[in-house]
């Protein structure tokens, strides 16, 4: 399995405990991001706190991740997790998991320029896996954390998003 065995028992007693109480699964989550400066903002979930900016080329500063980076990484990070979590359930040993993500874009449409997507195309991932399994188990595995993906599966499928704007006047 992997270096921190403690994975397996945590999966397995959340498995166990979701069995038992479908509704202990469920879960809401709220993150609240505000401009600070220019494209400077900072996004605060619970105790953690990133922070996103642009690059000078784009007009922001370059001092922090842009919003797409940190994407990214949140989508490979999750794949990760994922792979890990099937391997894991799974009992098939896997060491160390790295997942290279690529993306193409065109940037006319963050500006909405020529009908173009804002959007990412030709997401291609390689994964690479150590383990002594079979090639076909660790297909099996991969295909299992992907499937189950939940940042992967909001890029592939359509979601309901509702807005509501709230304007603050300063009176």
């Amino acid at each position: 399995m992997t270096d921190t065995p403690n994975i397996s028992s945590a999966l397995e007693r959340n498995r166990r405990a979701f069995v038992r109480s479908p509704a202990v699964a469920k879960d809401s989550t709220h993150t609240s991001t505000t401009s600070a400066s220019g494209f400077l903002s900072v996004s605060r979930e619970g105790s953690s706190e990133l922070t996103c900016d642009m690059p000078q080329i784009m007009g922001g500063t370059g001092m922090a991740p842009t919003p797409g980076v940190l994407g990214r990484a949140c989508l490979a990070s999750c794949i990760v997790m994922g792979v890990r979590i099937a391997a894991e359930t799974r009992g098939v040993s896997v060491g160390e998991i790295t997942v290279d993500l690529s993306m193409d874009w065109d940037n006319r449409g963050i500006f909405g320029m020529g009908g173009v997507s804002a959007g990412p195309g030709n997401i291609q991932l390689r994964i690479t896996l150590d383990s002594s399994a079979s090639e076909n188990v660790l297909q099996d595995v991969v295909a299992e954390g992907l499937k189950n993906d939940p940042w992967l599966i909001a890029l592939q499928d359509p979601h309901s998003v509702q807005t509501e704007l709230q304007v603050n006047r300063g009176e």
